[in-house]
């Protein structure tokens, strides 16, 4: 049997938030393979869960979430058995993301499948029945596809069948259970509700494309009343009018570094799900400007879509990969590098956890902190020059509010220095890459 070390019980307890005697255990049990030691933490954490759902919970906490812009907002009602809990950091953490889940999934409508009405059920199955893929199929076949289309579109509308927005590969309801295996108590979603601004008010609908061609209308009339005043005897006054309209024009085409500039959202989608789906809706949907920032080198990238419509609260960063020893915090193509040098650090022992920050503006200053909290250790990567970046703000804010968890100064790995070449070869050696993540990793570790 493999020696269980102190280390990788601390180690797997950071990463479940399981008790020392249960990881212990874990490992014993699994001779000391972390990844077998989760999943047993996990099932017995789900066995756990599913003992307590009997008892009664009281007391809890209503939470709220408005989305940035203040389009959207949620209450949320989460319960426990008492205040005890309802007052600890875990529990609040839960409600905080359960209710933006809920702002994150407009199409939910119920707590659990078993809130769904009877006559929903029927209406959805009697649609079913009815389509033409299924009219040459066997009754018996045909029930079980039915059968088999009507669970799944009845999972699309309760919330703790969703895939938990910081973590897909879990559902609410598991990431409940697992808050249940480490408070020790029943915690039951009770009800939520969703407010839209403007929703169930009839106003006048403008798309998109109507909202551009009458800009664009309004800038031609404007082109051919200057055109005009140049070959007509024009007043001083209206030249002066007709030439500050010209400039104001102008000036709106001038973007500047965004990022600085208060009431600007800045968003950077990593993976392709995020990209066409969630990222996308939520800078439409804003009420504020948002700068959507795409690298050309990732458009031939491939990846699942969520087929119903997914929200990403912006300033919610994204946990790729959970560790114990070292944060690497990036964004947009960096994030490639990133999980390839999380991937060569684990051949050595070492465990990094790996942040995607999605959004620029706001940043997920929270969750970084939190992670440096567990890891003691911080490298920030971003292909731009080291000055005047975003992780040179995002460095200063950890070391502002968790100098005292860091063993080692926060580090950055940048583009160089230099002016950006032309030649591929030289692109290459510019732009931080695998091997430099992974020698500023072993640096913050003290390892040479």
């Amino acid at each position: 049997m493999a020696e269980i070390s102190a280390k990788l019980v601390k180690e797997l307890r950071e990463k479940t938030g399981a008790g020392m005697m249960d990881c212990k255990k874990a490992l014993t049990e699994t001779e000391g393979d972390m990844t077998k030691a989760v999943e047993w933490l996990r099932q017995k954490g789900i066995a756990s869960a599913d003992k307590k759902s009997g008892r009664t919970a009281a007391e809890g906490q209503i939470g709220q979430y408005i989305h940035t812009g203040g389009r959207v907002g949620v209450l949320v009602e989460v319960n426990c058995e008492t205040d005890f809990v309802a007052r600890g950091e875990a529990f609040q953490e839960l409600v905080k993301n359960v209710a933006m889940q809920v702002a994150a999934c407009p199409n939910v409508e119920y707590v659990r499948v078993e809130d769904v009405p009877a006559d929903i059920v029927d209406r959805e199955k009697a649609i079913e029945m009815g389509r033409d893929d299924l009219a040459n199929k066997k009754p018996e076949m045909r029930e079980k596809i039915v059968e088999g289309r009507i669970q799944k579109r009845v999972k699309e509308l309760c919330l703790l069948d969703q895939p938990f927005i910081r973590d897909q590969s879990i559902t609410v309801e598991e990431l409940i259970k697992r808050t249940i295996a480490q408070v020790g108590e029943n915690i039951q979603v009770r009800r939520f509700a969703r407010f839209v601004l403007g929703e169930g008010i009839e106003k006048e609908e403008n798309t998109f494309a109507d909202e551009i061609n009458e800009q664009m209308a309004k800038m031609e009339a404007a082109a051919e009343a200057q055109d005009t005043a140049e070959t007509s005897e024009a007043t001083p006054t209206e030249t002066v009018a007709e030439t500050a309209e010209v400039v104001e024009v102008a000036e709106v085409a001038e973007v500047p570094e965004v990022a600085e500039v208060p009431e600007v959202a800045e968003v950077a989608a990593t993976e392709p799900a995020a990209t066409e789906t969630a990222a996308t809706e939520t800078a439409i949907r804003d009420n504020d400007p948002v700068i959507f920032m795409e690298s050309e080198q990732m458009y031939g990238d491939k990846g699942l879509v969520s087929e119903q419509e997914y929200l990403i609260p912006l300033g919610l960063a994204r946990i790729d990969r959970e560790g114990s020893d070292v944060t690497l915090v990036s964004y947009g193509k960096m994030m490639k590098q990133v999980v390839l040098a999380a991937e060569e650090l684990e051949k050595e022992g070492i465990s990094a956890e790996v942040i995607d920050l999605r959004s620029l503006r706001p940043i997920d200053y929270a969750s970084v902190v939190q992670s440096v909290k567990k890891t003691n250790r911080l490298v920030c990567i971003e292909e731009s020059w080291p000055l005047g970046n975003i992780i040179t703000e995002l460095t200063f804010h950890v070391q502002e509010h968790a100098f005292d968890y860091l063993d080692a100064p926060a580090l950055r790995v940048t583009g160089a220095d230099t002016p950006l070449p032309y030649a591929p070869t030289l692109v290459d050696a510019f732009l931080p890459n695998a091997d430099r993540i992974v020698r500023a990793a072993k640096r913050v570790m003290y390892r040479n």
